[in-house]
């Protein structure tokens, strides 16, 4: 007589799979769209570095010859830093919606790639913030006082890094609730 229990739950997510595909999907396209327009934003003042520099001494108020073209060089230097953090956040995001799409949905594998999110867009939000400074700075130091110390950070970024936060949060809330669900298994 075999008296053990089948402990190898598995919820099946076909339906709900099938549910989210195309938001997965979506949100996997999106995320590359969006690195790509942001890739070009940060990117796209090269192409005509001269241009670029006479643009942002009208911008700031500058005298002609103040930003050259190889202060736009070292600003997009700078400025490397904070998109190479959106796309380790787009990574993320494409590796999180993968696992949902294979199926992955309600495991500690799942949990973990929702804080990697979560995580990463704190990390992003926080960069962003951190360069401003610099980026402004490398231009001409004249900027400074050009610039209020309360407009380096505005209102969407706390709340970017509150949505970060947001999806940190249900990381850790999926995580245990999958060890819960693992421990009440072996109990089965």
């Amino acid at each position: 007589m075999n008296t053990s229990v089948e402990t190898s739950f598995k919820p099946d997510v076909s339906v709900l799979r099938e549910r989210i595909g195309w938001l997965c999907q979506l949100i996997r396209w999106l995320i590359v769209a969006w690195l790509v327009w942001n890739f070009y934003n940060v990117y796209g003042g090269l192409l005509n570095p001269e241009a670029t520099a006479k643009e942002w001494n009208t911008y700031w108020g500058l005298a002609e010859g103040t930003v050259t073209t190889s202060k736009v060089y070292l600003n997009r230097v700078i400025v490397t830093l904070t998109y190479g953090s959106t796309v380790v956040l787009g990574y993320a995001v494409w590796q999180l919606m993968s696992g949902y799409l294979a199926g992955d949905i309600f495991s500690p594998q799942a949990a973990r790639r929702l804080r990697w999110v979560g995580l990463t867009g704190i990390f992003s939000a926080l960069i962003d913030v951190a360069v401003r400074p610099f980026l402004v700075g490398v231009l001409s130091t004249d900027n400074f006082k050009k610039v209020a110390w309360l407009d380096w950070v505005s209102p969407q970024d706390l709340l970017y890094v509150l949505i970060a936060l947001f999806i940190l949060a249900l990381g850790y809330i999926q995580g245990t609730a999958a060890a819960i669900s693992d421990e009440h298994q072996q109990f089965v």
